[in-house]
């Protein structure tokens, strides 16, 4: 799951509650993981923004991929 790289990778899990929410990319610099979602209609809020709940999803993910790292 975990690559030094510049490129974007999935994290590769289609049957997880990640595959439900995304799929969502990551990178490992080292000191920092970066990850990215591609935002669609399902993520967003009554008022078109990213849902707060999404949010803290995609943090909780990145937290975890960068301690592990």
């Amino acid at each position: 799951m975990q690559s030094k790289s510049d490129e974007f990778v999935s994290f590769g899990q289609a049957d997880t509650f990640i595959g439900l929410v995304g799929p969502i990319y990551y990178r490992n610099l080292g000191d920092r993981t970066e990850t990215k979602l591609v935002l669609e209609r399902r993520h967003v809020n009554p008022v078109g923004s990213a849902h707060g709940g999404l949010l803290m999803t995609v943090m909780d993910i990145t937290l975890g991929s960068t301690a592990g790292a």
